[in-house]
């Protein structure tokens, strides 16, 4: 595969509000998986697959943070990364289709459009020979059994953040996609859809990973429509191909497919198996289940951020450079297992025990601590005796001597006292400001 012959646009710029709890303080973006950024994940899989040119969309407000844990900390990428900095009030307006079709200029090949939360050891070029076999104007990833798990912290209401989507029973052609709560009762599917598809398989078993390769040509669909017809990506571009399928083509969209084709025809001198005509598209799904034994998570909700902590250790190796140590532990008196990582400087007291969790930079743990199942960020205060299991503690929290705390959040330089119990909590400020959960 030529790196030249794709560009990726990763948007690393939303603002986590499917986990306020934790982002009230520190950008999404930046927020911690097993001690390296979030936004490092995706940049880490495009080097390590061969995609060596990068469009990354930030937030304005902490681009010099990116570009210095970058240059400074996180493993060294081996990517050209042109940044492209949102202000927070185009932030406020735009939705991703907004944003791409800010930088459309930009676009120069057919192009993979990522989310910067996407964490996966998944092969890319999976994905990308199936779009280059069928000159597929969009191929995306689906996901069964994508990574998620118990969310920590007070029961509340959220978002069921599944997907609805129909594929063709005999080509896993994709033939609708939508958000399982943009919809009521009832999906009506367009009858020039079931005219064209007889088989059809309707399921919400699968997640959209937000991982999609485009033709270039669909930026001059998106460029024709204006944001009020056309503000999402997922919510509005996809579904606009996806419908050309079996509605039809405009004479101006119609006539960049099909010289596009000829350019293929030209190349290859056959269409490389192609079902439609000239002027057609087609859009295929790549489905991974959880047989193939990948991890592959959109870690925008808590559930998928407490278990990709987790899970992300043992990709790890695949995602680091040669030679580069997966994890720096301590030495310490207590155990700490195999199935954990922890960051530098840390000190662990006699008899502590630490099993399935990520212990941050600069963190104390006392003696006979146990910490089973949980994330800890940096510069966290752990008492001797305390016990912490299935919970999140923010940077510079303080948990006392003989705590019991389980099930919980601690919030960023939240205090939890000497022998005090939490179960199924949030701790926070007082003046934590309150935040919608869907996003």
């Amino acid at each position: 595969m030529s790196r030249k012959e794709y560009q990726a646009v990763v948007f690393a710029a939303g603002s986590g509000s499917r986990m306020s709890e934790l982002c009230t303080d520190i950008p999404k973006c930046l927020l911690p998986v097993a001690n390296l950024p979030l936004f490092w994940y995706p940049l880490a899989y495009l080097d390590k697959n061969g995609i060596k040119d990068v469009i990354l969309i930030v937030p304005k407000k902490c681009s010099s943070d990116l570009k210095r844990l970058l240059t400074e900390q996180c493993p060294k990428l081996s990517l050209t990364i042109d940044f492209v900095e949102l202000t927070t009030d185009q932030l406020d307006e735009w939705a991703t289709a907004d944003a791409l079709r800010y930088i459309a200029d930009k676009i120069r090949t057919d192009f993979i459009v990522m989310s910067g939360d996407f964490i996966s050891d998944f092969p890319l070029h999976n994905l990308l020979n199936l779009h280059r076999a069928k000159q597929s104007a969009l191929t995306c990833l689906l996901a069964e059994g994508a990574t998620n798990g118990p969310i920590p912290g007070p029961k509340v209401k959220r978002s069921k953040d599944r997907d609805l989507i129909a594929l063709d029973r005999k080509t896993n052609r994709i033939l609708f996609l939508g958000a399982e709560d943009d919809f009521e009762d009832v999906v009506t599917l367009p009858p020039q859809l079931l005219n064209k598809y007889q088989q059809i398989d309707l399921t919400s078993k699968y997640r959209d990973c937000h991982l999609y390769v485009m033709k270039k040509w669909a930026i001059d669909v998106l460029k024709a429509q204006s944001d009020s017809q056309m503000s999402s990506i997922k919510a509005d571009l996809v579904p606009h191909l996806i419908e050309r399928q079996y509605l039809g083509l405009s004479p101006e969209i119609a006539s960049l497919v099909q010289r596009d084709q000829l350019s293929n025809l030209a190349n290859s001198l056959s269409f490389n198996g192609r079902e439609s005509g000239a002027g057609d598209i087609d859009c295929f799904a790549l489905v991974v289940t959880a047989a193939d034994g990948y991890v592959v998570s959109r870690t925008n909700n808590l559930g998928a951020y407490f278990e990709i902590n987790k899970a992300v250790v043992r990709i790890l190796p695949k995602l680091l450079p040669e030679g580069l140590l997966v994890s720096s532990a301590p030495k310490p008196q207590g155990h700490i297992g195999g199935d954990c990582r922890v960051g530098d400087s840390v000190s662990c007291g006699e008899k502590a025990q630490v099993k399935r969790s990520i212990i941050g930079n600069h963190c104390s743990i006392g003696a006979k601590a146990k910490i089973v199942n949980s994330v800890v960020m940096d510069n966290v205060t752990i008492g001797a005796g305390a016990s912490i299991s299935n919970t999140i503690l923010c940077h510079s929290s303080t948990i006392g001597d003989n705590a019991d705390v389980k099930d919980s959040i601690v919030a960023i330089k939240q205090c939890v006292d000497t022998e005090e119990k939490l179960a199924a909590e949030l701790v926070e400020s007082e003046d934590a400001s309150v935040m919608d959960i869907d996003e």
